[in-house]
């Protein structure tokens, strides 16, 4: 634009000013990437001190484990705590705040609950007619995870139900009904 200032009388930034423009961005952009080569150099630096913590635990921790031989007060007498025997987790109980939602396809309805602890898989049950009707609550699906979409469902009102199964037999108490239109 300089050799032909006569067509360009007045422009909007100078060619000094846009030189120092330039240069301001230079600088910014080789100030952040040697911030980000510092940044990546000290998480490298915290990653490799966190495994070697890690290791030098798990070898403390055999130590005791091979001093101890099982024996829970060796183990408390080194300061650390000994491990829970396991129990069963007995009966489930009822499962709690069931919602639903309207699902992105036709005739399918999202449901998701509170996980239950211990679950082995969740009993779904609709009901089209009256959710106090005992005999109108039919089987739906099953899951192993506290959420997922009831599939091939007729538009119009719908009650859910959701039971936790797990080691017994008999699965918990239902959970309250949670109703929605399907679509």
């Amino acid at each position: 634009m300089t050799e032909n200032a006569a067509i360009f009388t007045n422009p909007p930034v100078t060619m000094a000013a846009l030189g120092a423009l330039i240069t301001t961005a230079e600088d910014g952009i080789t100030t952040y990437e040697a911030s980000a080569a510092t940044t990546k150099l000290l998480l490298t630096q915290r990653d490799a001190g966190v495994a070697a913590m890690c290791a030098g635990a798990m070898q403390e921790l055999s130590y005791v484990d091979g001093k101890a031989a099982g024996n829970p007060v060796i183990i408390e007498q080194a300061g650390m705590g000994v491990r829970a025997e396991s129990a069963p987790i007995g009966p489930m109980p009822k499962v709690q705040d069931l919602k639903l939602t309207i699902s992105d396809h036709t005739g399918e309805m999202d449901w998701m609950c509170k996980p239950v602890k211990g679950v082995s898989v969740y009993i779904l049950q609709v009901n089209r007619v009256n959710p106090d009707t005992e005999s109108e609550w039919k089987y739906a699906d099953s899951s192993t995870k506290s959420s997922g979409t009831l599939k091939g469902n007729a538009p119009g009102k719908i009650w859910v139900r959701v039971a936790a199964k797990g080691a017994d037999d008999q699965p918990g108490a239902w959970s309250d009904p949670a109703e929605d239109l399907v679509r």
